[in-house]
């Protein structure tokens, strides 16, 4: 007899379980009264659809404070008071969600008691105004239990909807949020021509300024070698006395970055100097500016933290914004990886001597012709008025410009005795350059272009162009691969 007692005990117990689960429910979803009605089974009812042409502005009112859209048929559609750039694309993402209203189900008509769904005391609130003057006004509650959307109250038929996720945009409405990211000026990888200077400052860096222009002569002359004008050729600018420019590490690392700058996120409008301090741009650790067409873009960041994130402001837009530096591949330019290693580097048919010196003497070949292939007078090399074997020669040439340098010299090194001296002298009016050799240590020279000496190669570099140019004086064959 225990036993059924006990399993009758326990039948109560479940029964009044469901009993209190039931009155919570009735009183979470209160019965509607007479002019009430009970939640209905249609799902996905347009509450408001409206074109983005028949609305002339949208105001929200929410915990940030009032906000007003004025609505355009074109892309120019605004936030009423904002004096920075808006993102034209999330805007119109807003204005959508406002004008297009969708019900998944609707809970009831004029409730007495709208606290349950937050709708006593909204948030957040909004109202769309049509071009005649028609008003449709509505209040955002809290999320749904399954967090599957939101409440939303239509003041001019007093019913209560659950509208889906979207409603969040409608309840977070503030200038922070629809501030143009998105700061590339347009350019891409085809138009990367379009760029005529790239200047990088880092006051870390031994050389804290890289510098780089245009160098139109050289474009010029690539575009007719290549037979295409999409390549543009730079030189370094700063610092002063630099080697040619690698053209590689410009298409890599440089002009990428200057074709997605795009912030992922707003930090702050119209910072004070407190804040500028705080954020770590009031001495930005890096600087970068360049030009398009002529045109100057200039931007400021703070020291990247562990994870990469950076805080940085652009010229003319008074808005901090939160980037990530694995996308600023630019910011890294040092000038040993954005120069060759190559000292010298010139086409051949503009070259009208080549003179070596070294402890055994001088020895200049004189050039003439081209190496074109129509070309009236193909190209020839002499020794004191006889002709050399023209391969060889440019053998010879292509090793001068292999004479690759391996490093910056430093406070502790100290050249010593001249090795070697090469000039190359053009046929027009161009100064000749000038490289010089100095011993430094038993494998390594100490070379300058020009007088600037800044730079050490390898001993064995030298020595091979040495031996070659010795040969060539000889008679002798040179090959170098």
């Amino acid at each position: 007899m225990i036993k059924p007692f006990k399993y009758a005990i326990i039948g109560l117990v479940v029964v009044g379980v469901l009993a209190g689960a039931l009155i919570t429910i009735s009183h979470i979803h209160k019965k509607p009264d007479a002019k009430q009605q009970t939640e209905t089974s249609e799902s996905d009812k347009s509450i408001l659809n409206l074109k983005k042409e028949d609305v002339d502005y949208i105001s929200f009112h929410n915990s940030r404070g009032d906000f007003k859209v004025v609505v355009k048929s074109d892309e120019s559609s605004y936030l009423d008071g904002m004096d920075v750039p808006s993102s034209s694309s999330a805007l119109d993402t807003l204005i959508s969600n406002a004008t297009s209203i969708t019900s998944t189900s609707e809970i009831g008509t004029n409730l007495a008691d709208l606290s349950p769904y937050g709708l006593d005391k909204p948030d957040a609130t909004f109202e769309v105004v049509t071009k005649k003057g028609d008003k449709h006004a509505f209040s955002l509650g809290i999320e749904t239990p399954f967090k599957d959307g939101y409440y939303l109250l239509d003041k001019s038929t007093g019913k209560v909807h659950t509208i889906n996720t979207s409603a969040e945009r409608l309840a977070g409405v503030c200038y922070e949020e629809y501030v143009k990211t998105d700061l590339t000026q347009e350019l891409t990888e085809d138009n990367y021509s379009k760029i005529n200077l790239m200047r990088v400052t880092n006051g870390a860096e031994k050389y804290p300024v890289i510098e780089l222009k245009t160098d139109n002569k050289k474009t010029a002359e690539k575009s007719n070698e290549d037979n295409q004008i999409e390549t543009s050729q730079y030189v370094i600018t700063q610092p002063a006395g630099s080697l040619e420019v690698n053209s590689d590490y410009v298409s890599l690392y440089m002009q990428p970055s200057l074709a997605h700058i795009t912030a992922e996120k707003v930090v702050k409008i119209h910072p004070t100097a407190t804040e500028k301090a705080s954020l770590g741009l009031d001495k930005p650790y890096y600087a970068l500016y360049y030009e398009i067409e002529g045109k100057g873009y200039g931007f400021k960041f703070s020291k990247p933290s562990e994870n990469g994130e950076m805080n940085m402001m652009m010229d003319g837009i008074d808005v901090v914004y939160t980037v990530n530096k694995t996308n600023f591949t630019i910011l890294d330019t040092t000038l040993m990886g954005v120069q060759s290693r190559v000292l010298y580097l010139e086409y051949i048919d503009k070259i009208g001597s080549l003179t070596v010196s070294d402890s055994t003497g001088t020895v200049t070949f004189q050039l003439s012709g081209s190496t074109q292939k129509d070309a009236k007078e193909p190209l020839k090399a002499t020794l004191n008025g006889k002709d050399v074997d023209t391969d060889s020669f440019k053998s010879l040439y292509m090793n001068a410009m292999s004479l690759y340098i391996e490093g910056e010299l430093t406070s502790e090194d100290k050249p010593l005795k001249d090795v070697a001296t090469i000039t190359f002298t053009y046929r027009d009016s161009t100064s000749p350059v000038v490289l010089q050799y100095k011993e430094l240590d038993a494998r390594r020279l100490a070379v300058s272009r020009d007088g600037n000496m800044r730079y050490y190669t390898l001993t064995k570099y030298i020595q091979q162009f040495l031996d070659n140019a010795h040969k060539l004086e000889k008679g002798e064959k040179v090959e170098f691969k």
